[in-house]
């Protein structure tokens, strides 16, 4: 993604570029920045504004200012397979089953890069080689399928904050000896917060989050 600000004051809006794909935003009065932009070009189809889809995104204005992000409607989409063999047979056996295994992790793994950071760990856990995979881990992706329909409305939050009042905090944590083949899971998020959240409970927007464990 591509951003830039207006030139005669730093951070007065920004436009971010996605392939064939735009989102802008400005501060409070500064509203004809963007209305040159948006005159300045022939567009496929009307802007939208406040509650609106952007690469894959649900993103929706709050009545504090802030956004959520979800993709509820992603989620809606995904199908889950239907198995009949046994859990230990080998999952290259079955061509026709790799396939399910790919699109599943796959949307797995696109949800939990995105918006849904409680899916990392399920999606690190069953990444494994080709030819370690069985059937069993495909029903253990029906499954964790199963609980991201069950929860499609879960969201990110993102807060309003005064730039000069907030900053990052980022904590990490590893589970020992937890995954396969005794290698130990690891992961970390990183918030946006308010500086009183050193003293007291302050909401936080989610900035980054990640569940891994090493390849070798």
């Amino acid at each position: 993604m591509l951003l830039f600000t207006e030139a005669i004051w730093p951070g007065s809006c920004f436009v971010g570029l996605h392939v064939d794909d735009i989102i802008t935003c400005c501060l409070p009065g500064y509203e004809h920045l963007l209305d040159e932009v948006k005159q300045s070009f022939v567009w496929g189809s009307d802007w939208e504004k406040d509650d609106f889809i952007f690469v894959g995104r649900h993103i929706k204005r709050q009545d504090d200012g802030g956004y959520t992000l979800d993709q509820a409607h992603y989620v809606a989409d995904i199908l889950k397979t239907r198995i009949d063999k046994d859990p230990e047979e080998r999952l290259m056996d079955h061509p026709e089953l790799v396939t399910e295994f790919r699109s599943g992790i796959g949307s797995l793994q696109w949800l939990a890069g995105t918006t849904r950071g409680d899916l990392s760990s399920y999606v690190s856990m069953l990444q494994k080689k080709h030819n370690e995979l069985k059937v069993a881990d495909l029903i253990e992706v029906n499954k964790v399928l199963k609980y991201t329909k069950a929860t499609a409305t879960s969201h990110i939050r993102i807060y309003p904050m005064v730039p000069e009042e907030s900053f990052f905090v980022a904590y990490g944590d590893s589970g020992w000896a937890n995954a396969p083949n005794g290698k130990s899971q690891g992961g970390y998020v990183v918030v946006f917060t308010n500086k009183n959240a050193m003293t007291q409970v302050e909401r936080a927007s989610t900035s980054a989050c990640a569940s891994k464990h090493p390849r070798c």
